[in-house]
């Protein structure tokens, strides 16, 4: 019995272990090669600087984009990688021609499957 129980134990640990992470700077990457498993963070914040809403407006045009930065999507090449993301409104005349801001706040859309990405 006492056995049983050791190699369900050991099984068990093993089973839930993981390899551990690589994080790895997404600029000024040496390799720029992408590993799976590996997360290519914005180590630096290089993503900050571009996060929140822009408005662009003349008389008769008005383009509006917000951009996000979204943490440790995992891509379909099975790496993990800061993204910086985004949706955005055109209007001509006072007419919208295109918006897509409502996506934003969408928690079924992420990643490259936004409008900016």
């Amino acid at each position: 019995m006492k056995h049983i129980l050791l190699t369900s134990i050991i099984l068990i640990s093993l089973a839930s272990c993981k390899a551990q992470q690589i994080i790895t700077p997404i600029f000024n990457n040496p390799t720029p090669a992408h590993t799976p498993n590996n997360y290519y963070k914005d180590v630096d914040g290089d993503f900050d600087k571009f996060i929140g809403t822009w408005k662009f407006q003349n008389t008769d045009t008005e383009f509006i984009i917000e951009l996000r930065k979204e943490l440790h999507y995992l891509t379909p090449s099975n790496y993990y990688k800061d993204l910086l993301i985004g949706e955005y409104l055109y209007k001509k005349n006072n007419i919208i021609q295109i918006n897509t801001l409502e996506n934003m706040d969408n928690s079924l859309i992420s990643g490259y499957q936004h409008s900016v990405s």
